[in-house]
């Protein structure tokens, strides 16, 4: 979403503008109206209460206004552009809480616990990008209770996602259903809003796949890919249309854009000398930025965290990040939003909703990256405080001093780093300085992935302030990595945590004659994806094989079972595990993957390959699911075939014993890594 445009807006102007267009005979509005509170009631009526609904981009308040005093309903509104908000709250209808009207960059921050009974946007997702788009949609479903109902009023049908003009910010046209339909029921109603469908999203029936129904004038009747893509062919056909006329309007001022640029350009490079000029200013300026930093206490914090920020002598930028970035569960799944991101991120809901309790660690904060979502998963599942900062930058001598403010207000005295970055690295140095010395370094990784620079550079780096004991102690995770690092090395190896969801009854092996494998990684040398897909492909009791990787590129025959589904992580990836029959997870290399631990979460048998951990290895559940020779198509089938035979009874009391043993070796470590006892 163009943010900056929406952020400036006033949303006034919107009222009035939908006024004149319905005054002028638009009869969209009350086509939305009238069939959302038609729906409302029905399902009221059925439950015997209210719906919890939210509005999700409700700007000026045209729904509120709609649904104030309506029995029906118990309205919330949320919208991140508060100019856009500002016309409801000046003139609140009366009947609605003040205090459900939130505002914030995003839903999770105002609304981080609440579950709704109904969902709607209207043609809010249009003025997103696809990938924005996919993922507020994922966003909005985990955020559903029990029963409850996603309900999107945006553009028609169509099996593609192109951007259509520029209005408002840019405007495109989504695929609405593809990236979902497998685990969820999505009714299309068609006819009922001029230019626009209604598509209503509801949890499947238990042990069902999602299934695509298109209803016009009354009548219901499922839909296949193929007609899917058909009815959607006129929407792309008009937006394509729509494009083309935009493009042939814009080619004068386009061509003006291009000599006003090069004259630009010009000017540029005539200016040199005024850049110098404004340098020297700038110094300084920032010269006498430092002396009055001194004046307060704070404002020295500050000072030490940024002259601990300046002793990297360029070492930070110097780091290529991306590479270590590149090679383990940091990126699953879905694309790092570069432009979405806050500097740092306090006990966000994803990272607390599946804690483990335990008071031992009500002193300890986990500190990871955002964008990593396998170290961010990992870190998680861990009890203790949670700070997510971005790998994106280093974090600004205010935002260090802020989070050490905050640090001593929590009465944490250890900080537990999780991965490493040149980001990562500035801020642990200026943290030091400002007077926290109990840090503590866990490094997810494996010296095989120093085959890659940027990810032994990093590795090397972490060990020197080790060996400066900056950090206290590491933990290698790999059995024998403690050799390498040093005295300063924690030699038993830390498991993860399957994240703590209520307790869920394993799903295989169903009913259904034909079992559903989830590979859920990336097509990478070490991941050993295609193994997993052949040794699927080639097992007679296997049916579908699920992945997210969208790039296999597979002759027919060997992939007549892949299924790529659309990017997810937290909820919606627990409920594509939940909907399972077996997750398979056999890669070369790994250390303690999340995969393995959300599935334990799930109660879904989970393929491994060797692991080589110090604690468990000889527990059933083990024997059940390593493969020996991740290599080997035969032995992954085999291995499938071995769980597949399993009762579901005895695979569930394997689970359970498992997960058990794995958290009181992982916090009894973890208790012992830290000091705490």
């Amino acid at each position: 979403m163009n943010s900056d445009y929406w952020r400036s807006r006033d949303g006034a102007y919107y009222l009035s503008q939908q006024l004149q267009r319905s005054e002028a005979g638009n009869p969209m509005y009350r086509q939305q109206e009238n069939w959302l509170g038609d729906f409302i009631a029905e399902r009221a009526a059925f439950l015997g209460r209210p719906l919890k609904i939210l509005d999700f981009g409700c700007g000026f308040g045209r729904m509120t206004r709609y649904f104030a005093n309506n029995p029906n309903v118990i309205y919330h509104g949320y919208d991140f552009s508060e100019s856009m908000v500002a016309p409801l709250r000046a003139d609140l209808p009366a009947g609605i809480d003040d205090t459900r009207i939130r505002v914030a960059p995003s839903v999770d921050e105002v609304f981080p616990s609440d579950s709704f009974d109904l969902i709607f946007t209207i043609a809010v997702l249009i003025h997103n990008a696809p990938e924005n788009a996919i993922s507020l949609t994922w966003r909005l479903l985990e955020k559903l209770a029990d029963g409850g109902s996603l309900c999107l009023i945006e553009n028609m049908l169509t099996s593609f996602s192109m951007r259509e003009n520029n209005w408002h910010g840019g405007c495109w046209v989504h695929d609405h259903v593809g990236p979902f339909v497998s685990l969820w029921d999505v009714d299309v109603h068609r006819g009922i809003v001029d230019h626009q469908d209604i598509y209503l999203f509801r949890r499947p029936k238990s042990g069902a796949a999602g299934r695509l129904s298109v209803i016009e004038n009354g009548v219901s009747r499922e839909v296949g890919v193929e007609e899917r893509k058909l009815l959607g062919l006129p929407r792309v056909e008009a937006a394509v249309r729509g494009l083309e006329t935009e493009v042939e309007a814009f080619a004068v001022e386009q061509a003006k854009t291009h000599d006003a640029a090069e004259d630009l350009r010009r000017a540029i490079v005539e200016r040199d000398e005024l850049r110098e000029t404004v340098a020297t200013l700038n110094q300084t300026i920032a010269s006498l930025q430092e002396k009055a930093s001194s004046l307060s206490s704070i404002q020295g914090l500050r000072k030490r965290v940024e002259n601990a920020m300046l002793g990297l002598d360029g070492e930070v930028d110097g780091l290529e990040r991306d590479d270590a970035e590149r090679f383990d569960e940091r990126h699953l799944f879905a694309p790092v939003q570069r432009t979405t991101h806050t500097s740092y991120q306090w006990n966000a809901a994803r990272d607390t909703e599946w804690a483990h309790a335990d008071v031992r660690f009500d002193r300890v904060c986990h500190v990871f990256h955002q964008e990593w979502f396998g170290m961010r998963a990992a870190a998680g599942a861990l009890p203790g405080r949670k700070l997510a900062v971005t790998a994106h930058h280093v974090l600004t001598p205010k935002d260090i001093s802020d989070i050490a403010d905050t640090l001593r207000q929590l009465k944490v005295d250890r900080l537990v780093v999780h991965g490493f970055s040149a980001p990562m690295e500035a801020f642990v140095r200026a943290i030091r300085a400002s007077g926290f010395d109990h840090l503590y370094l866990v490094w997810h990784g494996a010296a095989a992935m120093w085959v890659f620079e940027g990810e032994r550079k990093l590795a090397e780096q972490a060990m020197s302030l080790v060996r400066k004991g900056i950090f206290r102690r590491m933990q290698g995770m790999r059995r024998g990595m403690d050799e390498v690092i040093g005295s300063r090395a924690y030699a038993p190896q830390l498991l993860n945590l399957a994240p703590n969801v209520p307790a869920s009854p394993m799903q295989a092996p169903r009913a259904r004659e034909k079992r559903i494998v989830l590979s859920p990684s990336w097509n990478l040398l070490h991941k050993n994806l295609v193994t997993n897909l052949l040794a699927a492909q080639f097992n007679d009791r296997v049916g579908e094989f699920w992945t997210m990787a969208n790039d296999m590129s597979l002759d027919r025959r060997l992939a007549s079972k892949l299924r790529v589904l659309g990017a997810r992580t937290g909820r919606a990836m627990l409920d594509t595990m939940r909907s399972v029959d077996l997750v398979s997870n056999v890669s070369i290399v790994d250390c303690h993957p999340m995969v393995d631990q959300e599935a334990l979460a799930m109660g879904v048998p989970c393929l491994r390959g060797p692991l080589f951990l110090d604690a468990l290895e000889d527990h059933p559940y083990v024997t059940a699911t390593e493969v020996k020779n991740p290599l080997s198509v035969h032995d992954v089938s085999a291995a499938m075939n071995r769980v597949f035979d399993i009762g579901t009874g005895e695979m569930q009391d394997m689970i359970v014993d498992y997960a058990r043993g794995i958290r009181k070796v992982s916090l009894d470590r973890y208790t012992e890594f830290l000091e705490l006892n």
